[in-house]
């Protein structure tokens, strides 16, 4: 599925950054994983077509997949959502000194 989120990107809760960065790429695992739940109920809205020809799934999707198995097998995640510490280094939201804590 194809989401049309250019004019909603100022109103992300999690900032820009994510959709800037994964603009024109498969989202879905990384939507999955930074999402709780309740985030599916507003795709809708932003949905503009089905796009499946050719469909690979994209290497950071594959990449994400690794990691997100091994964090996991690590017993690295606290929660699902929002606010995890591994969540910004994943995201390259480090602080001014480089640390994930800032």
């Amino acid at each position: 599925m194809v989401y049309y989120v250019s004019e909603w990107v100022k109103d992300h809760p999690g900032g820009d950054a994510p959709l800037l960065s994964f603009a024109g790429r498969d989202v879905t695992d990384a939507f999955i994983a930074y999402h709780p739940g309740t985030a599916w109920k507003h795709l809708d809205q932003f949905f503009t077509s089905y796009y499946v020809k050719d469909f690979v799934v994209s290497e950071i999707s594959k990449d994400y997949r690794r990691i997100a198995n091994e964090f996991t097998r690590l017993e690295l995640f606290e929660k699902k959502g929002h606010g995890r510490k591994l969540d910004k280094y994943a995201m390259g939201e480090r602080g001014q000194s480089g640390s994930i804590d800032g």
